[in-house]
C-alpha cells in the first residue's frame, strides 16, 4: 500500500513541475536610429489548463507595442509567442523595457529588457529640434529676363528645327532632293532608272504622265519650251534604250530638262500659294 502511494506522488511530481511556465526571450543589442524600431521576441509555454496575459510596462523614451503573437499547441503545452517591437523616443533613453506576465490567480513576473542606445547623427545634442525654414533668395530682375530670354530662344529653335523639319518632307522637297541626286550621278557618268520617273512626274506636267510617249507629251507641251525641252529628253532616253548598247543619250540634253523640271515644280507651288 505504502509503494502505491510512493509510486502515485513519483508521477505527481512531474505533473506539478510542469505546472510553471516557462518563460524565454531575446532582446537583441544594437544601437538604433531615433524612432527605428527592435522586436523584443518573448516565447512563454505553460499547461493547457491554465492562462497568462502580457502587459508592456511604462518608460518615457521608449515606444513599445506587439507587433505580432501567435498561440500554438505543442505536446500538450501551449506555447505563446509575442514579438515586441521597441522604439526609442528620444535620444538619451534612461530606462530599459520591461513586461509583466500575469496568471490568472495574480501572480505577476517582471521580464526586463536591455538597455537601448540611440545613435548620434548630429554630434552631441540630445534635444530633438523642429527643422528650421529654409530661407530662399530672391532672383535678381536681370537674372530673371536672362533666363526668360534664354527660354524663348530655346524654344524659338525648337520651332524653327521642328518646321525645317516637317518642311524637308513635304513631297515637294523629296521630289526635288531626287532631281539634285539624279543630276550628280548623270555628272558621274551612271544613269539613275528613276530618270524616266522624275520627267514624267505629275508635278511637272500637271497630270500623271506615265502612259504617255515622249511624242504625246510634246503635243501636250504645245508652246511651253521647257516642257519641249523635258519631251525631247525623255525621247533621246527612250531611243537610247531601244538602240542598243552602242547608242549614246543626250547628256547635256537630261540634264537640263532635269534643271527644267525642278523649275516648274517650283513655279507652280508658288503660283498655288499665291492662289
Amino acid at each position: 500500500m505504502k509503494r502505491c502511494f510512493f509510486l502515485i506522488a513519483l508521477l505527481m511530481i512531474p505533473h506539478c513541475a510542469s505546472s510553471e511556465p516557462l518563460i524565454r526571450n531575446f532582446f537583441p543589442r544594437q544601437e538604433l536610429l531615433l524612432g527605428q524600431p527592435l522586436l523584443w521576441i518573448v516565447e512563454i509555454r505553460y499547461p493547457m489548463w491554465e492562462s497568462y496575459e502580457l502587459k508592456l510596462g511604462s518608460c518615457p523614451d521608449l515606444q513599445l507595442k506587439i507587433a505580432e503573437q501567435s498561440l500554438t499547441e505543442v505536446a500538450g503545452e501551449m506555447r505563446a509567442v509575442y514579438r515586441i517591437a521597441v522604439a526609442p523616443t528620444a535620444l538619451k533613453v534612461t530606462c530599459a523595457p520591461t513586461l509583466m506576465i500575469s496568471d490568472e490567480k495574480g501572480q505577476t513576473t517582471v521580464l526586463n529588457g536591455k538597455p537601448v542606445s540611440v545613435l548620434n547623427i548630429s554630434g552631441d545634442s540630445q534635444e530633438i529640434k523642429a527643422p528650421s525654414i529654409p530661407t530662399l533668395r530672391p532672383a535678381s530682375a536681370s537674372r530673371t529676363v536672362f533666363l526668360y530670354v534664354a527660354l524663348f530662344a530655346l524654344v524659338t529653335l525648337c520651332g524653327v528645327f521642328t518646321g525645317r523639319r516637317v518642311y524637308s518632307n513635304t513631297p515637294k522637297q523629296k521630289f526635288l532632293r531626287d532631281i539634285r541626286k539624279a543630276v550628280l550621278e548623270i555628272q558621274n557618268k551612271r544613269l539613275p532608272i528613276q530618270v524616266w520617273r522624275l520627267l514624267r512626274s505629275e508635278m511637272v506636267w500637271g497630270f500623271s504622265a506615265e502612259a504617255f510617249t515622249p511624242s504625246q507629251l510634246s503635243q501636250k507641251a504645245s508652246k511651253n519650251p521647257r516642257l519641249l525641252t523635258i519631251s525631247s529628253a525623255l525621247q533621246s532616253l527612250e531611243k537610247w534604250r531601244y538602240s542598243g548598247l552602242q547608242s549614246s543619250y543626250d547628256q547635256p540634253l537630261v540634264v537640263q530638262a532635269l534643271g527644267y523640271a525642278a523649275d516648274l515644280t517650283n513655279r507652280k507651288h508658288r503660283a498655288g500659294r499665291d492662289s
